[in-house]
């Protein structure tokens, strides 16, 4: 079992481990650099507290940047506010900033819901509480028997400004998954996972929507069945031999999950135990794009071919030609209008 760790120590830096580690397997050394918070003047500082609802600290609660706003606009990439603030035995954090600016970020504590919080200022100090979730559960079976040890996950169904991220867990001994602390009055895709369940078929997505902070939602049991394969090669119009180590992959419009293929010497690849559902496939090389004559290139983003997986896939032809990747400039007004029938469509390439 990996871990992405996260390493706290007072008056540094938080930092997370550059990959997910093992601590059984070897010891790991990480360099967490001073900070200068005490030397800042309130101008340069953004605080505030978090706390359960009943206003208790919460310890080690982490607030990851998400996007700064400053006189220039809003970026979601800056160096100019600190990546990440944790939480001391108080609850109180403290972000460093180079200017003076807003803030967005998502807290994740132990035990609680994710939050995304909007407009943290230098000039206010915050007290931010939050709250414990929904609890969502039920079971995965095949042939009528518990399924154990298969992946399944759960996404918004919205993922603009409050998507707080997926969640990802296996099935116990019995079959059973439970997810914890999930957003409440919220509507999400309930899934199972490629990669996992592919051995023994699939599990489509399903919509579901949660219910009031604390309560409980019980999925009907979850019956798996059979996937789809889909499976083609990636040709070069000028000829080029297939570099080593290119992959595809496929993934699925609903569900937050993808499968990664390496092609072969001839570029072939093959997914199996795909769902019946919409779905986008990318095969992407440096200093090429995807030739127009890909019948299912989308004109939204023509570096995937777009389309709905209700059958056996097979012999799909995705060709890659010199040149820098399209843009939706690129297309017409009609040809961007088919966008919709490309989604009811199945996948295809240039065959």
């Amino acid at each position: 079992m990996t871990f992405r760790l996260l390493f706290v120590s007072p008056n540094h830096v938080p930092v997370f481990s550059n990959s997910y580690l093992d601590p059984e397997i070897e010891s790991h050394r990480i360099i967490v650099k001073k900070n200068n918070l005490d030397q800042l003047p309130p101008e340069l500082l953004i605080s505030g507290r978090i706390t359960d609802e009943e206003g208790n600290p919460i310890k080690n609660a982490v607030l990851e940047r998400k996007g700064v706003k400053t006189s220039s606009g809003y970026t979601g990439s800056t160096s100019i506010v600190d990546s990440m603030a944790v939480t001391n035995s108080k609850g109180e954090y403290r972000f460093g900033l180079e200017e003076p600016c807003q803030l967005e970020a998502k807290i994740s504590a132990n035990g609680f819901c994710p939050q995304i919080v909007k407009n943290l200022n230098p000039d206010q100090r915050e007290t931010i509480r939050l709250n414990h979730g929904v609890t969502v559960q039920g079971n995965v079976e095949l042939d009528g028997k518990p399924l154990p040890h298969v992946g399944v996950g759960l996404v918004q169904r919205e993922r603009g400004d409050n998507y707080i991220g997926y969640y990802e867990i296996d099935t116990d001994e019995n079959g059973i998954f439970q997810f914890a602390n999930v957003p409440a009055n919220e509507k999400l895709y309930f899934y199972g996972l490629m990669k996992s369940l592919k051995p023994h078929g699939c599990l489509p997505s399903i919509e579901i929507v949660t219910g009031i902070k604390g309560s409980t939602l019980n999925l009907k049991p979850s019956i798996v069945e059979p996937g789809f394969t889909v499976e083609g090669r990636v040709v070069f119009t000028d000829s080029t031999a297939v570099p080593k180590g290119m992959r595809a992959h496929i993934s699925r419009e609903n569900a937050w999950d993808v499968q990664v293929v390496s092609l072969d010497d001839e570029g072939r690849f093959r997914f199996t135990g795909v769902p019946k559902e919409l779905c986008s496939l990318v095969a992407n090389y440096t200093g090429y794009r995807k030739s127009r004559k890909n019948k299912s290139l989308s004109p939204i983003n023509p570096f995937m071919l777009i389309g709905t997986v209700d059958r056996n896939l097979l012999g799909i032809e995705v060709v890659l030609e010199p040149g820098k990747w399209l843009s939706l400039k690129d297309f017409e007004p009609a040809e961007r209008r088919r966008i919709d029938q490309l989604r009811m469509n199945p996948i295809a390439g240039a065959e």
